[in-house]
Order: structure tokens, then C-alpha cells, then sequence
């Protein structure tokens, strides 16, 4: 039962969780037989009902499926599968708090693939992006070939602007699948974790697909969907930021500066960490193409406020430090210039 990916996509809302996300968390409901579920049959066995549970799953007949996995785990205590799949059955119904006590519950007993995928789907439709991170991690090293995770992972490292993170997935997403399917399968992961939802639909998927077709290594392809939607959209800073990265990597660099400035430029009070992503960005690009040291200083310092200490940001600045002709002037870095800035950056 590997089928929970495209569900995930289906019950994610773009504009940020559901009501019933942010509400108060239901308790744990592993103790209590599933609300209305069929009564038990006499004499069948704890994988009768594990059996008659994943059927039910396929076919989308959630409350039959949960009702079935409760009765697989009272049948057999010791076999942690029926408790994640329920958890997967609730996700599926859209009750993503008990998904997520349920899920939580079963993790405590046993670390399970599903468990931690609904553990994963539920912080990210909250937007706790980083909870999110280490739980889709830990569901590729559990399944090392499962596309679903390493693509979920480079979807939630582009979110946290941690492209060498999400370089680093895609090489590994690409190692289980062809690399169509992992573009495919990134697009539809970064709409579900969009960096800046509140856009038209259009142009957060044709964004999205310029992000994943950017990540596979198809420049053109990525400059022309986002040149599509700055088109339409031109206050879409963090698609800005994207075509930046674009030019960058194309070899046009006072075009990505251009965009990176565009980007700093549009962004809304609201999108500090995004803002800290492309000041990193641009601090980058001018010490590449050996620009104002002073500017890097002040741009790698505010990527540091608005994001966050990262260690790429913390070398970041020590080199613009260096190429002011200041190196004491890192302060935090304390001068650490020997943890390189990721190639990924640009």
C-alpha cells in the first residue's frame, strides 16, 4: 500500500490548511473502535481483516478500511501494519488531526513507512515545512527506493529555499525513476508546498512547473513557463526569484540579477524568510561576478536575519566580509570561510 501520494495532493489546500487542521488536535483514537464500523467476524483472522482493509483502501471506502485495520490490530496487537494503514484510511478521509495522533501513536510503537508519509502529509498541509523535512527524510531512508518520498523531499527543501538539499533529493528521486516521472512528480510536489500560495491557480502551476523543469536541468524549458507567468503576474516575486536562479544557471547574469533585484522589490512584508532567500541569492551572484563587496555585506546580513543562521548564509557572509576588504566584519560568522557556499545557491 503505496498509494498515498496522489490522496496527498487531492486534500492539500493550496491557500494554506483547513479549518480542521488548525483547530484543537482530537486524542489519540487508537483505543476506541472506529464510529459506526461493521461488527467483527466471528472467527476471522488478524490478516483476514488486514486484507479486507487494504481492499478497501483501493477503492477509496474509507470508513470500511478503518474499520477493518481496528479490527486487524485488536486481532493481532503485535503487527504495527493495520494501526498505519488506519492512519492512512483517516488521512484519507480528511480528519487530519486523528491522521496525525493516529500516525504519531503507531511511529511510538514501531517507525512504519506509512506512518511517517501521513506524519509528513499532515505538517506539510499545516505548512511546518521544517517538521515536514524530517519526516519525508525519514521516510526515504526507510524506503530508500520510494520516488513518493524523495520527490516530497525535494519538494519541501524548495519551500525552505534549501536548494542543495533539494538537489541533493532530486539526485537520489532520479536514481528510482526516470527522470519525466521525477520532473512530474517534483511539479506536483511543489504545488502542494508552495512557497507563496496566495497567487492565481495558473500561475502557481505554471511557476511550479518552471521550478521542476529547472531542477531536471531544462533551462529553456523552465525560462519560458516563467516568463509566462511574469507575463501575467509581474508582482509574483518568488517566481522572480525563480527565473533568477534561471538566468544564473543559463549564464546570464546581469539578467538573474535583474530578477533577483525584481524579487526583493515585490515581495510582500509578509514573506520575510522567502525575501532572505533571494538576498542570499543576489549577495551570491555579486561576489561571482565581483560586485560591490559592501552590498554582499548588507544582503548576506539580512538573509541572516530574515531567514535564519544557516551555515551556507554564515560562510556567505564571511566571503562578502573578505571581498569588502573586512574579514572581521561577519560577526557571527566569526570569519569561517571554509564552509563553501552551495553550488546549488545559484
Amino acid at each position: 500500500m503505496r498509494s498515498v501520494r496522489p490522496v496527498l495532493l487531492a486534500v492539500i489546500v493550496t491557500f494554506g490548511a483547513p479549518a480542521c487542521v488548525t483547530g484543537q488536535r482530537a486524542a489519540p483514537a487508537s483505543a476506541a473502535p472506529t464510529p459506526g464500523a461493521p461488527a467483527a467476524i466471528p472467527g476471522r483472522s488478524a490478516a483476514e481483516a488486514l486484507a479486507e482493509g487494504e481492499a478497501a483502501l483501493q477503492v477509496g471506502k474509507y470508513q470500511a478500511a478503518e474499520a477493518a485495520f481496528d479490527e486487524a490490530s485488536r486481532l493481532d496487537p503485535s503487527n504495527e501494519r493495520p494501526r498505519a494503514l488506519r492512519a492512512v484510511a483517516v488521512f484519507r478521509s480528511a480528519r487530519f488531526d486523528a491522521a496525525l495522533a493516529l500516525a504519531q501513536e503507531s511511529i511510538a510503537r514501531r517507525e512504519t513507512y506509512d506512518a511517517r508519509l501521513v506524519e509528513a502529509g499532515v505538517l506539510a498541509i499545516r505548512r511546518r515545512f521544517e517538521d515536514a523535512a524530517r519526516s519525508f527524510e525519514r521516510c526515504a531512508a526507510l524506503e530508500p527506493a520510494s520516488a513518493e518520498a524523495w520527490s516530497a523531499l525535494v519538494g519541501v527543501r524548495l519551500a525552505l529555499g534549501e536548494t542543495d538539499g533539494a538537489e541533493q533529493a532530486w539526485a537520489s528521486l532520479v536514481g528510482v525513476t526516470t527522470p519525466a516521472d521525477a520532473e512530474d512528480r517534483v511539479w506536483t510536489d511543489v504545488q502542494r508546498m508552495q512557497p507563496d500560495p496566495f497567487q492565481v491557480e495558473e500561475a502557481l502551476d505554471r511557476c511550479s512547473r518552471g521550478t521542476a523543469a529547472s531542477i531536471r536541468g531544462n533551462q529553456p524549458e523552465a525560462h519560458h513557463e516563467l516568463m509566462a507567468v511574469l507575463g501575467t503576474v509581474p508582482t509574483y516575486a518568488h517566481c522572480w526569484s525563480e527565473l533568477g536562479r534561471v538566468h544564473w544557471k543559463m549564464g546570464q547574469l546581469e539578467d538573474a540579477e535583474r530578477s533577483f533585484r525584481t524579487a526583493l522589490a515585490a515581495y510582500r512584508p509578509d514573506q520575510t524568510p522567502l525575501r532572505g532567500d533571494t538576498e542570499a541569492l543576489l549577495a551570491a551572484l555579486l561576489l561571482e561576478r565581483k560586485g560591490d563587496g559592501a552590498e554582499a555585506v548588507r544582503l548576506a546580513r539580512a538573509a541572516l536575519q530574515h531567514r535564519g543562521e544557516r551555515p551556507a548564509t554564515v560562510a556567505l557572509l564571511a566571503r562578502a566580509c573578505a571581498a569588502a576588504g573586512d574579514a572581521s566584519c561577519s560577526g557571527a560568522a566569526d570569519g569561517d570561510a571554509s564552509r563553501a557556499v552551495p553550488a546549488a545557491s545559484r
